[in-house]
């Protein structure tokens, strides 16, 4: 009997088993396809599939174990088959193909498939034991929904894997050793778990392979008994964690991959510190906080935030730098603040709640990195830290602190939209190379000795004083305006201005448009070379020379205070003053 090929594949066809087998005291296979199972395994350890179209029995008070020792083995037919005792062996994988039955023990030492789609049905009132490396997985929306056996023991090293492809419910009774969810869709925790097996270093692991685990408001922490453990989240899948839950706990190893995500979608809640993939600050309330990590934290790829309603807020202040090599969404009711730390930004900076700077240094340092949103963007210090870095013409950003480019950065806020950049902090300062702005606004006091452009509108009610580098005015029918000090260092208008404002200059004035003040005072306050052509209201000269150009012409409509030991019109000839 060893040798018959029943050994590899077992049929119950409906007609007797041709040629028939001899199983002496083990089993009898009868006419009319009815296989009697009596005592031993049946026949020996099977390594082919088992196909029940007929009948198939067991001794009702006989161990009559069946054994699959295959590698990958089916158990399918036009029947149901009803095991009394039934074992998986390690390195096979066994699928259903049909309802089946266990009605003492079930072990599984290899892997268990219930099958395609939702899978197959394993019932009984026997006993489910899962050894240690062996697997079942779960293709229905519910545990039950493939395994409903009453009693369920997972051995320390086994894994239970929510493998469907489509939202699964995970059942909160078990005790599991490996939870793994993978296929696609959510995958929800029914309530908190017991702690996952702790008894050895390498059991109690969480992995989310592929889909979302969504802990909602439970947790799925692990015991402590012996520390060990790994809870990791793969490239493309997701941890959602609610309520007023954290970060699962006791794991020794912590793996996310650069584009893997957790989120937290609670209300009030504690970020943990991570080397997460992509990080998600939602709400699951009306109103949320989450409470950053007091120590640096990285993350790989996007920082984002988001509301679950209209009307609904997040808020956040970052405890410690915050390093963000992907980019920075601040959803709609999202309020952020810098704190005092280093916040750097590798990709864009979306803006579409409220963003505090505090006493922060936020660094964007992504080549071609784009600034936009519809919020209220208030940066402390504010540096661009690499090449072809521009805003959104239609966005507005205020920088309370100092603003500067570094090494190869740039800046461009581009015209044509309605977004200003406002300086309002005291003592503060522009400085670097590559800045170009549309609107620039000065509300509080600014120093800068950096060559940079304003496109647009020069508007100061604080104080701007350059004592170095070229200020540019490249914009069409634009305006120098505000009842501030304006004291510019060079200035070169290219575009076409006028003014109604006092200012002063210390270098030279260079007019390849047109200028035209209708009020004020223009103060010269160092040694300046005027060229091109211009129209001033009042002039005074408090520094050492003002030198007409070859070839400018000069127009003063108001008082002019223009001592001949400072005013030389002679030395660069032709000039014309008007």
């Amino acid at each position: 009997a060893a040798d018959h090929p029943a050994q590899r594949q077992v049929r119950a066809l409906g007609t007797a088993v041709s040629p028939r087998p001899s199983y002496g005291s083990q089993c009898c296979a009868p006419p009319q396809g009815v296989i009697c199972h009596l005592i031993a395994p049946l026949p020996g350890h099977h390594s082919g599939n088992w196909t029940n179209s007929g009948t198939y029995t067991y001794s009702g008070n006989k161990a009559c174990p069946v054994i699959f020792a295959g590698t990958s083995q089916f158990i399918g037919g036009s029947s149901p088959t009803a095991f009394k005792t039934l074992t998986i062996n390690a390195g096979n994988t066994a699928t259903l193909g049909v309802n089946s039955s266990v009605t003492s023990a079930l072990t599984v030492n290899g892997t268990l498939d219930p099958g395609s789609g939702a899978g197959f049905v394993l019932s009984g009132g026997g006993t489910m034991t899962v050894g240690s490396g062996g697997r079942i997985l779960v293709r229905a929306s519910t545990f039950a929904g493939n395994y409903s056996i009453t009693g369920k023991t997972l051995s320390a090293g086994s894994t239970v894997d929510y493998a469907a492809s489509g939202d699964q419910t995970v059942l909160e009774t078990l005790t599991y050793s490996t939870l793994r969810v993978s296929g696609s869709g959510v995958k929800t925790l029914a309530g908190t778990l017991p702690a996952l097996v702790s008894s050895a270093a390498t059991s109690g692991n969480l992995e989310v392979a592929a889909g979302t685990l969504n802990l909602s408001s439970f947790t799925v922490n692990r015991g402590a008994t012996v520390a060990g453990g790994t809870v990791s989240v793969a490239a493309g899948a997701s941890l959602k964690i609610g309520g007023t839950g954290s970060f699962p706990a006791n794991y020794a190893t912590h793996t996310l991959l650069s584009a893997s995500t957790v989120e937290y979608n609670g209300g009030i809640q504690a970020v943990t510190v991570e080397s997460y993939g992509n990080l998600i600050l939602s709400s699951s309330t009306a109103s949320a906080y989450k409470t950053m990590p007091g120590s640096t934290m990285t993350v790989a790829g996007n920082l984002s935030s988001a509301t679950n309603a209209p009307g609904a807020s997040i808020g956040f202040t970052n405890g410690a730098a915050v390093t963000v090599n992907g980019s920075v969404i601040l959803g709609a009711g999202t309020t952020n603040s810098g704190g005092s730390f280093a916040y750097s930004i590798g990709g864009n900076w979306t803006n579409n709640g409220t963003f505090i700077g505090a006493s922060s240094a936020l660094t964007l340092s992504g080549a071609n990195a784009f600034l936009t949103g519809s919020g209220s963007t208030i940066f402390n210090d504010l540096t661009l830290a690499n090449s072809g870095i521009t805003a959104d013409a239609n966005t507005s950003l205020t920088v309370a602190g100092n603003l500067a480019t570094s090494g190869l950065g740039t800046f461009t806020h581009p015209t044509g939209g309605s977004g200003t950049v406002t300086m309002s902090g005291t003592s503060k300062s522009i400085s670097g190379t590559g800045i170009m702005v549309s609107k620039l606004t000065i509300s509080g006091s600014t120093t800068t000795t950096a060559s940079f452009t304003v496109a647009d509108y020069l508007t100061v009610n604080g104080s701007l004083s350059a004592s170095a580098g070229t200020i540019t005015l490249s914009g069409t029918s634009k305006t120098i305006s505000g009842a501030g000090n304006i004291s510019f260092n060079a200035l070169t208008v290219s575009g076409s201005i006028t003014t109604t404002s006092s200012f002063s200059l210390l270098s030279d004035f260079n007019v390849t448009g047109s200028f035209t003040a209708s009020a004020g005072t223009a103060t010269f306050a160092g040694t300046t070379t005027f060229s091109g052509t211009a129209s001033l209201f009042s002039t005074t000269i408090t520094g050492t020379l003002l030198r007409m150009g070859a070839g400018s012409t000069l127009r003063l409509t108001g008082t002019a205070t223009l001592p001949a030991a400072k005013f030389d019109a002679t030395t660069q000839l032709p000039n014309t003053m008007i």
